[in-house]
């Protein structure tokens, strides 16, 4: 690829900063407030203890999947990403998010070099410009969630594919191995990306590649997939975990993930048609998805944009009508991308009750479609004097505008409240002043940190205690029962409390802190609240309040 110069230099950078810009600013605080997701702080405790002993805060060593929820599971390679980072500046929100928006804006360059080695400079720019300024692709680079790492490493792999077929063979096992390390990004892409590899393997064979690149990449696919493969195995047929060497390939006794598929749902084929209404309905529609989706007013898309597929499709017709699709450069890239898509499509059908996180395997090929959908259309309509002078006016407008307004909604007041609250904005402030006023009065050795369930609004024992050992860095040896230098035990000290069941004896005597939220006051012994109130100092942030000792 030439190197860039002169207009397209000046072009590249007008592109990189308003990517930066939308992924930059208020990075860390956007979306949340300042608080953390469940799912991330998961994910991030697990990598502190990862970054200290080499193993997840239940002690078991180099997990290929992480027990995390106990009853649900949790893809590995974000966390192991976060390690150096936690490892060089410490566990905070910032921190953790970071890997997730450096993968992000290394997607970009990489889907530019894609498309333009298969459909030329101007796709490849405009797809470019469209990926920096999608809605999903800046909502997904700014927070920590495991599964948003699946559609970046596919690109990698399809990316690295394409060098095989155009340059140097050896670059197609690079693409086999990003394309194994994707099967430790989401669940979903455990039975997608292997039926991604077969239909990639049969097209490959159709265009005559030798046979043994093929295997050879297959091979390094497997090799970098097999412990997953292992995971499998071990618990379809309920078996014991394995080990070899220090890394785990774990057996979960009480998953319950198998109910997210369609082929464990009944009735079979009402859950078919409820998946496919929320493929069609979330991403063609853009109807309202979870408020850290999108923006409904935009979609993940910006709306109407998912319409440019259709000029995309249309050239992709012709290009199988003249007999392109297998002789010509433009048509493997094409073939290419609708096998992506293809796939994906099936996986979207397998996974129950699809959200935009639960369908991400779809949002590259779909955004391709919509940049290539563009680039027919200029094509098509070029000789147009009208479309001339107005056609491209208007589509660089929309997006400007959409792009301007979109920024402004998301980075502003785009429903605050909710997302504020479902990344428990507040906990942490509460949280250290309770912990901060243990300290202070008894060394932080013995005393009771008691802090409520209900988080989550619904008595969610595992999301506080998930975000409490996120936001204290408590030591994952404290956590698992073992005594540390001090001689002080996490689980002797923090205890999580419903606090309708909260009495005046355990108000009483050693002095204690409470961290519990305004719904807890409605539901606690009134003789227990008017005990508080009138022997405790009582501070409030966001719905979280904080009553330690006045004295």
């Amino acid at each position: 690829m030439n190197k860039l110069r002169g207009s397209e230099l000046t072009l590249y950078l007008i592109i990189a900063f308003a990517a930066l810009g939308s992924r930059l600013w208020l990075f860390g605080i956007v979306p949340g407030g300042g608080g953390i997701n469940q799912d991330e702080a998961m994910a991030a405790y697990d990598a502190y203890a990862l970054s200290l002993y080499g193993t997840d805060r239940f002690g078991m060593s180099l997990p290929v999947h992480f027990t995390a929820w106990i009853i649900g599971q949790m893809s590995t390679l974000l966390s192991y990403l976060m390690v150096p980072f936690i490892k060089i500046f410490g566990l905070s929100t910032l921190v953790v998010r970071l890997p997730m928006l450096i993968v992000s804006l290394i997607s970009l360059e990489v889907a530019r070099r894609f498309v333009y080695c298969w459909f030329g400079k101007m796709a490849s720019w405009i797809c470019f410009a469209y990926l920096a300024i999608a809605p999903w692709h800046i909502m997904s680079a700014r927070w920590a969630l495991d599964c948003n790492l699946l559609p970046h490493f596919l690109l990698f792999g399809f990316y690295f594919l394409t060098l095989g077929i155009q340059k140097k063979s050896y670059f197609y096992y690079l693409s086999a191995m990003f394309f194994g390390l994707s099967m430790y990004t989401y669940g979903i892409a455990w039975y997608s990306v292997p039926l991604m590899m077969m239909a990639v393997a049969v097209f490959l064979f159709w265009k005559k590649v030798n046979i043994s690149l093929i295997l050879g990449a297959a091979g390094v696919y497997f090799l970098v997939a097999l412990p997953i493969f292992v995971v499998m195995i071990v618990n379809y047929f309920q078996l014991e975990t394995v080990t070899f060497g220090r890394l785990t390939m774990p057996y979960f006794e009480h998953s319950i993930r198998s109910n997210d598929i369609l082929f464990f749902s009944s009735p079979f084929f009402a859950q078919l048609q409820v998946n496919f209404q929320s493929f069609y309905s979330r991403l063609l529609l853009q109807t309202p998805d979870a408020p850290w989706n999108s923006v409904p007013a935009f979609g993940p898309f910006y709306k109407g944009a998912p319409l440019l597929i259709i000029p995309a499709l249309s050239g992709m017709y012709y290009g199988v009508k003249n007999r392109k699709i297998l002789d010509e450069k433009e048509g493997t890239g094409a073939a290419l991308i609708l096998i992506w898509l293809g796939i994906a499509f099936l996986a979207c059908l397998i996974v129950n009750n699809g959200n935009i996180n639960r369908m991400n395997i779809t949002l590259y090929p779909l955004s391709l479609l919509i940049g290539l959908g563009i680039s027919y259309l200029v094509v098509e309509l070029r000789n147009s004097v009208i479309f001339k002078k107005f056609g491209v006016v208007l589509l660089v407008l929309f997006f400007v505008v959409s792009f301007f307004r979109f920024t402004v909604s998301y980075l502003g007041e785009h429903d605050r409240n909710e997302i504020e609250r479902r990344f428990y904005k507040g906990f942490k402030e509460a949280l250290s002043e309770a912990e901060s006023a243990v300290e202070i009065l008894d060394g932080g050795r013995h005393d009771i940190l008691y802090i409520s369930t209900d988080t989550q609004g619904r008595g969610a024992h595992f999301t506080t205690e998930i975000l409490t050992l996120f936001y204290l860095a408590i030591d994952p040896k404290w956590y698992q029962g073992n005594q540390n230098d001090s001689g002080a035990y996490y689980r002797n000290r923090v205890r999580y409390v419903n606090f309708q069941d909260v009495s005046i004896a355990d108000l009483s005597g050693a002095r204690r802190s409470f961290v519990f939220t305004d719904g807890d006051v409605h539901i606690m012994d009134e003789e227990v609240w008017e005990y508080l109130y009138g022997n405790y100092e009582i501070v409030q942030y966001e719905r979280y309040m904080v009553a330690v000792r006045g004295d």
